[in-house]
């Protein structure tokens, strides 16, 4: 892959983030009173649906920081 090559593969952002770093970010901004899950998942750039996934697999898993 040429962006390999000439080394500027930082200039491409993740298209993923792990469990961690969003509920951290979900848990700010729920602190900072963003409650619809609209603009919560629009603060975190990414879909509603992709929001519900990820909280319902976090549930699924036990984690204590996706709510009800």
């Amino acid at each position: 892959m040429v962006v390999l090559r000439h080394g500027e593969l930082e200039l491409y952002p993740r298209l993923r983030r792990n469990r961690d770093e969003v509920l951290h970010e979900f848990q700010h901004l729920r602190e900072q009173g963003i409650r619809s899950h609209r603009d919560l998942a629009s603060a975190l750039r990414m879909t509603e649906g992709a929001l519900y996934n990820m909280l319902r697999r976090a549930r699924l898993a036990g984690d204590p920081r996706a709510p009800d």
